[in-house]
């Protein structure tokens, strides 16, 4: 079988039409590979109210109310945001504020879901706390910086 040399791939973008600092986004991340750099695609919040972006029933206990923010605590927190081997402190900051930014505006959706009397501020603050420590634990086993 005999190939040609004059074949291309079409589905490739040519290296004329690439701008110099083009992220690639992937899997909720942007790659910048001229820039050596990793770091969240919240694109899909843009131009949109938060609490469209999220749902619930109706009403949750306080129960639930820790199980999810448990849970949500681990979104968007994979060990490459946080790797200081591929990327530099002010990213990493970077990184951790947007984080921090997006599990502030779920806790205010999910907060306001919870029945008055089911608004215990104790509780509320340990979860928070947790959350907190669960991010610095994260970045401070990848990093020595904030240690």
């Amino acid at each position: 079988m005999k190939s040609e040399k004059d074949k291309t791939l079409t589905n490739l973008f040519n290296d004329q039409q690439q701008t110099r600092n083009e992220t690639i986004p992937y899997i909720g991340y942007l790659f910048n590979v001229q820039e050596k750099t990793v770091s969240l695609d919240l694109s899909v919040y843009e131009g949109k109210p938060f609490k469209s972006t999220i749902s619930f029933r109706t009403s949750i206990d306080l129960e639930g109310f820790k199980r999810r923010m448990l849970n949500l605590s681990a979104i968007r927190m994979n060990n490459i945001i946080f790797d200081v081997s591929i990327l530099n402190k002010r990213t990493i900051l970077i990184n951790l504020y947007k984080v921090t930014c997006l599990l502030a505006f779920r806790f205010d959706a999910i907060y306001w879901k919870l029945s008055k009397d089911q608004q215990n501020f104790k509780i509320i603050f340990a979860v928070l706390k947790k959350i907190m420590s669960i991010l610095v634990n994260k970045i401070s086993c990848r990093n020595r910086f904030l240690k």
